[in-house]
């Protein structure tokens, strides 16, 4: 499934016209069926779709437990890319099946209210990350971002590795690129759960802003640092104190913000 299209364009430049070719990011839609129900319609970057229908399914809270990647189908049609899991959905208990999910600042179905927040429970994690591990990471992740360079189009989010709890060097564990920022995030985490990758002692690192369900879907995972290079939004803080989550923003280069939970954080190169 390519990631990207050529188009004809003409550019300006000064004075000067010219008909070139531009690679813009690819928009499909992603069908996701459910045994014979067809349960809801993404928009999205057709690439790790099994990982992008898995974690979508489960932040919604319709797939629970583990899942095989082989049980999963996918059919590549000319406009729709169709992902079926044999999963048994009663029609008139899940009045879902007729929506769509755009790629742009469009979320899951389920939104974050105020009664996510008072409810958060405390994620039970001593994991820290000092300043060096960040910086190394933040490196990592901009380089990895090829679909980005190539299109200027996309969001990144990745699953990282820290010394703390582990052994040897930080490292991105898992990386994901898509128009949405919502579906890079459900990528890492349904990729995640298809391979047994654990998530509770892991940090998450994401391009766009951290807000309310962003953040909801790492606290559904018991993540325990989310960091971002833009900003969060306040209930996105409000949401990471509780939740006992550690939230940087504006991490870049030499200097970061951390919204909540700073203990986490160690000044050591």
């Amino acid at each position: 499934m390519r990631t990207t299209v050529d188009v004809e364009i003409t550019r300006y430049k000064g004075n000067e016209i010219e008909k070139v070719k531009d690679t813009v990011a690819t928009e499909r839609y992603l069908k996701i069926i459910l045994g014979d129900t067809e349960f809801v319609t993404l928009l999205c970057t057709p690439s790790m779709v099994k990982e992008l229908a898995v974690g979508f399914l489960v932040s919604e809270g319709t797939l629970k437990g583990k899942w095989c990647s082989e049980e999963i189908d996918v059919i590549d049609k000319d406009d729709v890319v169709i992902v079926r899991i044999p999963l048994i959905v009663d029609p008139k208990g899940d009045p879902k099946g007729s929506v769509v999910v755009t790629s742009g600042c469009g979320k899951g179905i389920t939104f974050a209210g105020k009664e996510d927040i008072t409810s958060m429970k405390k994620i039970a994690s001593d994991l820290t990350v000092s300043i060096g591990e960040i910086r190394h990471l933040l490196k990592d992740f901009r380089e990895r971002s090829e679909l980005y360079r190539t299109t200027a189009c996309v969001h990144s989010a990745a699953l990282c590795k820290v010394a703390s709890g582990n052994h040897g060097s930080p490292e991105i564990v898992v990386f994901a690129e898509d128009l949405g920022r919502h579906n890079a995030v459900d990528k890492v985490f349904g990729y995640s759960l298809l391979n047994g990758v654990s998530t509770e002692d892991k940090v998450l690192i994401v391009s766009g802003r951290v807000s309310s369900e962003v953040l909801q879907k790492a606290a559904l995972r018991n993540v325990p640092v989310v960091m971002s290079r833009t900003a969060p939004t306040s209930f996105s803080v409000e949401m990471a104190e509780r939740a006992g989550i550690t939230l940087i923003g504006f991490a870049r280069g030499e200097r970061m913000n951390i919204y909540s939970n700073d203990w986490r954080v160690k000044n050591e190169d």
